[in-house]
């Protein structure tokens, strides 16, 4: 059963679609914005998903974490604000970017994110999650201006606190884990535990390699809107994405 206090951090809509959804079945998600106007729009907050704590730092599953911290390395100052979450601003293009650090786990990563955004005033069109994608090959990565969770908990979760797909998206690969004989694996707590693990070597140095591209087309982003950067972005994978 879901808690009141939680239930205070999600829009009236989102409750009533939680009743749709525990008494009628599975509702679809109403978007409000259409793809064009996204793309049109520029980044003003962007939120990595991935674990809070030390103990989860540097793991696939903080990808986007790690990110955040590539940005604010870049642009950035290194101090905090918020006491309850963790948030920079940086300077990029001239703007100020706030950059949204987790403070509930992966799979709950929607609740916080959302009351920050209702609390400053920002659009889902002004948002940019950043995730890691198991169904990536390490060293791909890709944006879309909108779409499902793709199998993504923590994407899930977003969508849901949101009440629409509609908010853009980054993607990093890290990878499937693989048998001895290379086929990909599917078991559950084989892939939990690939996630919650460190990269070896050189797939770390394919992820940074991929942080840096993304911090460039984020900040094209910033100064030409989501679409230029989608597309700056995701022309190194061979072509661009539609965000459909």
């Amino acid at each position: 059963m879901i808690m009141q206090k939680e239930l205070n951090l999600v829009p009236i809509r989102n409750q009533f679609s939680s009743f749709k959804r525990k008494f009628l079945g599975a509702q679809p998600v109403v978007d409000q914005e259409d793809a064009h106007s996204i793309g049109d729009a520029f980044p003003k907050v962007i939120f990595g998903l991935g674990n809070p704590g030390e103990r989860y730092a540097g793991t696939r599953h903080n990808t986007g974490v790690d990110c955040l911290d590539f940005i604010d390395a870049r642009y950035g100052d290194g101090k905090k604000r918020k006491k309850d979450q963790i948030v920079k601003t940086v300077r990029m293009a001239g703007q100020n970017i706030d950059l949204v650090y987790p403070s509930a786990f992966y799979n709950d990563g929607g609740s916080s994110l959302v009351k920050f955004m209702k609390k400053n005033g920002y659009t889902n069109s002004q948002l940019l999650v950043i995730c890691d994608d198991i169904d990536l090959e390490v060293g791909d990565v890709r944006m879309r201006l909108l779409g499902g969770n793709g199998g993504n908990n923590g994407m899930k979760s977003i969508i849901n606190h949101l009440g629409t797909q509609q908010f853009p998206r980054i993607r990093i690969g890290i990878g499937r884990p693989r048998s001895v004989s290379g086929k990909p694996i599917h078991h559950s707590e084989e892939v939990a535990n690939w996630v919650l693990a460190h990269p070896d070597k050189r797939d770390r140095d394919l992820i940074n390699t991929v942080l840096e591209e993304v911090a460039v087309s984020i900040e094209i982003g910033v100064t030409n809107g989501n679409e230029a950067a989608m597309n700056s972005l995701n022309t190194r994978v061979g072509g661009s994405d539609n965000g459909q």
